[in-house]
């Protein structure tokens, strides 16, 4: 099959993948004893996928007993922003990848005004201006799994392969033009931010305060009529026992539980170990895995108690004073209550004899959220890092969390030493939990 002209890719097993023409056309256009420069473009890519691309490439080169002189590697930057990975950390992995030092390796992330840079080229050319070998390829995949070919799930690409120095010169060209479209200083500055926020909370987890109690799953509704309403605004003496803003009653005190045993997590672990954000409460991982294990054990004697607070006698014995009541009222034509709602009302009461979910958020009422940081959320975590880096940095005095979090915004306390002082915290967090 020759290999300089048009290539449909990934049709079916017998053609070329683009991973594969990568490495044919290496072994076909590289020359013995020469220096190449690698250059790849891409809109979409993963981090895997670039790095397999330069190990092609540096693995032709050493096949022939060349050497490969530097990577220069540009993407969209809004698809780098979404990668979520810095600069650095790009870079650190195709120098491993290309056997370079980090000083030869280029990563440009490319934006061409409003638009999206959504050409793909790989390219290996001479560092001389001796262009007899090398190759450059025009494609459409990126440098994904599913456009290399290389994942379970693929895209049916073309390529067009080009080997002439008229290619190679035009090449040079285009990957000017591609470096001159830098984003602003100001894009990239906040690309830092974000992903050092990222590195911050995604090591620990959100909550937002539960305002109920555990009484809500137990007051029994009575839907008033306009008689009704006016009766309980009147203080009519069948109503009195009513809750005026609801129009409800709570037959069973539940609640009570807590009154007999103290909850198991105080106020000052929440003080000490939590910082107070716009996207809700955060608590390291470490201390959050705490904080649920010790709910997990303690959960069970509160359950106990709810079941004899709310036993089938107890249970009964309120849904006759509330069938007493209803009858009573319907005859004032007070409510219009179906004839099942006190059945549903001692289902629901049933149910909540097993709600572990709903105890563990009356014991610790902070319900943690899923994952807030999502790329999409950008400029909301951007927020988030900016009123807490300005309200810390007013206080002469914080607390545990507060402080490391301060230091970290500060640059202060490195990623790498983050874990330390969360574990570190995490042991003094145990006095709180006894």
């Amino acid at each position: 099959m020759a290999l300089s002209g048009v290539h449909l890719l990934n049709c079916n097993e017998a053609q070329h993948s683009l991973q594969s023409l990568l490495v044919e056309t290496g072994r076909s256009f590289l020359a013995p004893n020469v220096r190449y420069r690698c250059a790849i473009v891409s809109c979409y890519f993963d981090l895997s996928s670039l790095t397999k691309v330069v190990e092609t490439i540096a693995k032709a080169v050493r096949t022939k007993k060349g050497a490969l002189s530097d990577v220069t590697v540009v993407v969209d930057v809004g698809e780098w922003i979404r990668s979520r990975l810095s600069k650095a950390t790009i870079v650190s992995a195709l120098a491993n990848a290309a056997k370079l030092k980090v000083r030869n390796v280029t990563f440009l992330p490319a934006q061409p005004g409003s638009r999206l840079l959504h050409a793909k080229v790989y390219s290996a050319l001479p560092v001389s201006k001796d262009r007899r070998s090398g190759f450059v390829i025009v494609t459409s995949g990126n440098a994904t799994e599913r456009g290399l070919g290389t994942g379970s799930v693929v895209n049916v690409e073309i390529a067009t392969v080009l080997a002439s120095k008229l290619a190679a010169e035009t090449h040079d060209a285009v990957m000017a033009t591609l470096a001159s479209w830098t984003p602003a200083d100001s894009r990239l500055i906040d690309n830092d931010k974000f992903l050092g926020a990222l590195d911050l909370f995604s090591g620990g987890c959100f909550y937002h305060k539960w305002q109920q109690s555990l009484n809500r799953d137990v007051r029994y509704k009575f839907d008033l009529t306009a008689a009704g309403k006016r009766a309980l605004r009147s203080n009519e003496p069948l109503l009195r026992e009513m809750t005026a803003e609801s129009a409800s009653l709570i037959p069973i005190d539940v609640q009570r539980i807590f009154k007999k045993a103290p909850r198991p997590i105080s106020k000052g672990f929440w003080q000490n170990y939590s910082v107070q954000t716009t996207m809700g409460y955060w608590v390291p991982r470490p201390i959050a895995q705490l904080v649920d294990r010790r709910l997990d054990s303690d959960v069970a004697p509160y359950l106990k108690g709810l079941r004899e607070v709310a036993s089938d006698p107890k249970i009964t014995q309120a849904s006759r004073a509330l069938a007493k009541q209803l009858t009573a009222l319907k005859k004032r034509k007070f409510v219009t209550n179906a004839a099942d709602s006190i059945t549903k009302w001692e289902e629901r009461v049933r149910a909540l004899r097993q709600d572990k979910t709903l105890l563990s958020l009356c014991l610790f009422p902070y319900e943690k959220v899923p994952d807030l940081l999502t790329t999409e959320a950008r400029d909301e975590v951007l927020q988030m890092r900016h009123s807490l880096t300005m309200r810390l940095a007013r206080k002469k005095k914080l607390k545990p969390v507060a402080g490391v979090v301060r230091e970290f915004l500060m640059r202060k306390v490195s990623r790498e030493e983050l874990d330390e002082r969360w574990a570190t915290l995490a042991d003094q967090s145990r006095t709180y939990l006894k």
